[in-house]
């Protein structure tokens, strides 16, 4: 049996004003009519099927995500109570498959990437499984083939290329990286043995908490409080007190660098990972002067501006470049595009500053 795992907790803070606490980046729809979340869970049907898709969110985004995504069944829609990272995140999904399948092969992804084509992205998915069906100790992750120096990706070493059942090449994994700076992003790309690490991972459910057990036995111990109480009466007040007591880890940080059989499949999907207002300016259409406009905008000597409004309201700009302009009902952004990775730290100052109904 085969489970995908949607992991979609994040607040998308760096697409404020439009995500918000209660509808954050993933129920978004920022590239086509569809929200981020439905792109994901229609790129795995009917390779997975409904009954077989699950999403962890946030506690309080149930609901939405349960209205968003109406032909999975609720059971499928976990709620973290708590933000904690992917690591307890992957930890408790994989504890509810393995209650129900001891021999669940999981797929782990996250709800805000833009992957096409479908059908070869499905392929390879389908590859990754063979591999870890027949290997049940190894993990498979995807590598994206960097065409230019990113620093706001981790990367991933390829070591020697194993013999394993599937037609796309597969290396053993010599290390994650961590984000790098410029310089060692260059390096990286020179040397082309990394790959962007774009955070898909393929494993057995009894493989991976195994995992966690060996190397996070802060995550296992509460992980194991908690798989005892699934489906029983205790199971929410559980699971509320002991996912607390885990730590903010990645599951890269707690597993996949100490882990000692991952193998990388190389992608022959496209992969984009819709972080921030300007990855979303990277897909978009551009006017004549470098401007991404969404809604109704009226503009002299403006240049490369990400203007993003409603139908009801007219946007104007005269002589300026650069900028980020983001209007909706009731909050306007006006930012310097290179200036995009303080929005968190102005989503902090509207909460300290007496603006959190904004957020």
């Amino acid at each position: 049996m085969v489970h995908a795992v949607i992991m979609a907790g994040g607040r998308g803070t760096r697409f404020w004003p439009e995500s918000r606490q209660e509808h954050p980046k993933q129920l978004l729809s920022l590239l086509g009519p569809d929200s981020l979340i439905r792109q994901t869970a229609k790129r795995l049907q009917p390779f997975i099927s409904d009954r077989n898709i699950m999403v962890m969110t946030s506690q309080h985004l149930k609901p939405a995500i349960q209205e968003e995504l109406e032909e999975l069944p609720p059971e499928n829609i976990l709620g973290e109570p708590c933000g904690r990272d992917t690591a307890p995140c992957v930890g408790l999904a994989a504890s509810y498959l393995y209650r129900r399948d001891p021999d669940t092969i999981m797929i782990a992804l996250p709800a805000d990437h833009l992957i096409q084509p479908t059908e070869r992205f499905q392929e390879q998915l389908q590859h990754a499984v063979n591999v870890v069906d027949a290997h049940p100790e190894t993990i498979a992750t995807f590598g994206i083939k960097p065409d230019f120096p990113a620093t706001v990706y981790g990367y991933i070493q390829r070591g020697k290329p194993l013999t394993l059942p599937s037609p796309s090449p597969v290396f053993q994994v010599k290390r994650f990286c961590e984000k790098p700076d410029q310089a060692t992003a260059q390096q990286f790309v020179t040397e082309k043995n990394y790959y962007w690490n774009c955070g898909i991972f393929v494993w057995k459910v009894s493989t991976i908490l195994n995992l966690i057990e060996q190397f996070a036995p802060e995550i296992h111990s509460p992980l194991a409080s908690i798989r005892q109480s699934l489906f029983t009466v205790d199971e929410q007040t559980t699971l509320d007190r002991e996912f607390a007591n885990m730590p903010r880890i990645s599951i890269d940080h707690a597993v996949m660098e100490q882990a000692p059989h991952i193998c990388v499949l190389e992608a022959a999907f496209n992969w984009e990972d819709i972080g921030n207002w300007e990855a979303l300016r990277n897909l978009s259409e551009k006017d004549c002067n470098g401007n991404t406009i969404s809604g109704q905008h009226c503009g002299i000597q403006t240049q490369d501006c990400i203007i993003r409004g409603n139908s009801d309201t007219l946007i104007t700009t005269l002589g300026v470049n650069n900028l980020l302009i983001v209007q909706t009902p009731d909050a306007i952004l006006i930012a310097d595009r290179t200036k995009q990775d303080s929005l968190k730290a102005l989503n902090d100052k509207l909460r300290d500053t007496g603006f959190s109904p904004y957020l």
